[in-house]
């Protein structure tokens, strides 16, 4: 039975805040004397937590001797028998001060009863993390709002032209059908009278009604007397072309 060593991370891709779980799994194919087991390359910014790591041979956990090296550490496990189960776990965490992409770290077993040391490594990718949006200003309460660049503002009929009125179209001229001879009344003439108006020349037709009989009657007299008149002479002159005399 040949011995080996595995390693897992909890995920392949992490990101700045995230805590990486990481599992040594170790299978001792013969009896190993002064066995340890030790984990290396992890790269700074991926901070492993000393108060999580955790040793179990054969699903009991151990109080094995564990010394801390550098961002790594090395465990002392002592003597193993031929088929026992090492079981290794801790956690990383990714800080903000890491500055590669890629973490790569191998955990390693050893004992002078193997022939050479069996390694396995554990990759996981992490990728730069995005740069952070600006944060929008907030709106100043006492700064009156932006107008909306996308609704139009209505537009009024009068603003059309520079001079502020819209110009009217030119009627065109109408033919003038008016007799020449015929007289066109103005637009005056046309209007309707008023009340006094229609007052006033129901007055003037009641005096002229009144004085027309009274003038007719003064020329009838004075008609009649110039035909009176008239004849007198017409006898007088007769009765001179007789010879007809009268004495008074």
């Amino acid at each position: 039975d040949e011995s080996t060593i595995d390693k897992k991370a909890s995920m392949g891709t992490a990101q700045v805040g995230d805590k990486v779980t990481y599992t040594i799994t170790a299978h001792a194919g013969r009896d190993l004397s002064d066995a340890t087991v030790s984990d290396s390359g992890l790269p700074e910014g991926l901070a492993i937590d000393d108060a999580s790591l955790e040793v179990r041979v054969n699903d009991e956990i151990r109080d094995a001797e564990v010394t801390m090296d550098g961002n790594g550490f090395v465990v002392s496990l002592g003597d193993l028998a031929a088929g026992d189960e090492v079981l290794i776990t801790y956690i990383a965490t990714v800080e903000e001060t890491i500055e590669v992409t890629r973490a790569e770290n191998t955990a390693t077993l050893e004992s002078p009863d193997l022939p050479e040391p069996l390694e396995a490594t554990e990759i996981v990718e992490i990728p730069e993390p995005d740069e952070p949006a600006e944060p929008e200003p907030e709106p100043d309460p006492d700064d009156p709002e932006p107008d909306d660049p996308d609704e139009p503002e209505p537009s009024d009929p009068d603003d059309n032209e520079p001079g502020g009125t819209t110009p009217e179209d030119p009627e065109p001229d109408k033919p003038d059908d008016t007799d020449p001879g015929q007289e066109t009344s103005s637009p005056s003439d046309n209007q309707t009278k008023g009340p006094d108006e229609e007052k006033n020349l129901g007055k003037t037709g009641d005096m002229t009604m009144g004085v027309l009989p009274i003038a007719g009657g003064i020329c009838a007299l004075a008609g009649a007397g110039g035909l009176v008149g008239y004849r007198k002479l017409r006898q007088h002159d007769e009765r001179d072309g007789w010879g007809i005399h009268h004495t008074s």
